[in-house]
């Protein structure tokens, strides 16, 4: 900021940002245009975002739709077998109350991010600035951290590996290609700037439907409305939103939009079947996993 010169201050003050005291001898910030005084790392007014956020509201959201799934079918067994003994046993067999492995991901993802968090918060002493879980503009994707530091701004993803350790990947060049330092082997990482498994499964998922653009670099494809002969008066499109360069449950997010006709023959918005994201999201990850497969047996 223009005026801005650290020193130690001769008088107490109150930080112009926090107005908290900031005492004599202090070391901070003094504006010679406003002839005020700031604490060197005050952050006040800065949103650093809730670590995790993104992450547990897609959890809600899935478990949401998995409670309501189960419920209907609970709901269909009973007005079958009764609500009674025989009805419970029918329901208890016939129905998977389990979480779902692609809902609690969500969670633990969340949870994991948390704990980075915090570990990056006690930085602060040391002037390091955290912001958590910002959202990447014009997409659904988001950054977990982001480390504002005197060094330099550091992008943090927050991951967990289970027996095993990460390759280091270094990329060069528009496409990203680029050299892994692990032994020559099947590996997730592809020539594009997304997973390859789950690119090539999300274009054969959704090869009935029109095309409208992919973009391989931003890990995004994106349909053309697509009309069931069926069904002429509804007609759908979606948009897949590949965001690890892994094959993970949760390296990928769908959303599908759907119009009606209206009276007039128009076409008008209509809310989608809530569970029809879930659907094509697990049909590509097992077209992937399929692929993947194939590949590692040659």
């Amino acid at each position: 900021m223009d005026g801005d010169k650290e020193m130690n201050l001769r008088y107490a003050g109150k930080c112009a940002l926090c107005g908290e005291e900031i005492p004599q001898g202090a070391r901070a910030i003094y504006n010679t245009a406003s002839r005020s005084v700031r604490h060197l790392d005050c952050n006040a007014g800065v949103d650093r975002g809730v670590a995790g956020g993104s992450a547990q509201r897609e959890y809600e959201r899935r478990r949401a739709k998995d409670d309501a799934r189960v419920a209907e079918q609970k709901a269909n067994v009973q007005s079958v077998f009764g609500t009674g003994f025989l009805g419970r046993v029918a329901t208890f067999l016939a129905v998977d109350d389990s979480p779902r492995r692609s809902t609690q991901v969500w969670a633990q993802g969340a949870a994991g991010e948390e704990r980075v968090a915090g570990w990056l918060d006690r930085l602060a002493e040391v002037g390091v600035v955290t912001l958590h879980d910002r959202r990447i503009p014009g997409t659904r994707a988001n950054i977990d951290h982001i480390a504002v530091t005197p060094w330099g701004v550091w992008v943090i993803d927050a991951k967990r590996y289970l027996h095993k350790r990460p390759d280091v990947v270094t990329e060069g060049g528009f496409l990203g290609f680029g050299k892994s330092d692990a032994p020559s082997r099947s590996s997730d990482q592809p020539a594009i700037g997304v997973n390859g498994y789950l690119w090539r499964a999300t274009l054969d998922t959704l090869a009935f439907m029109p095309l409208a653009s992919a973009d391989p670099y931003g890990g995004v494809i994106i349909t053309d409305w697509y009309v069931n002969p069926e069904k002429p008066d509804e007609r759908f499109k979606c948009t897949v939103y590949i965001l690890d360069a892994r094959l993970r449950a949760d390296g990928l997010n769908v959303a599908v939009f759907k119009q009606t006709r209206d009276a007039t023959g128009g076409w008008i918005d209509a809310p989608s079947a809530g569970q029809t994201e879930t659907d094509i999201e697990n049909a590509i990850l097992t077209r992937a996993r399929q692929l993947r497969l194939s590949n590692i047996r040659g």
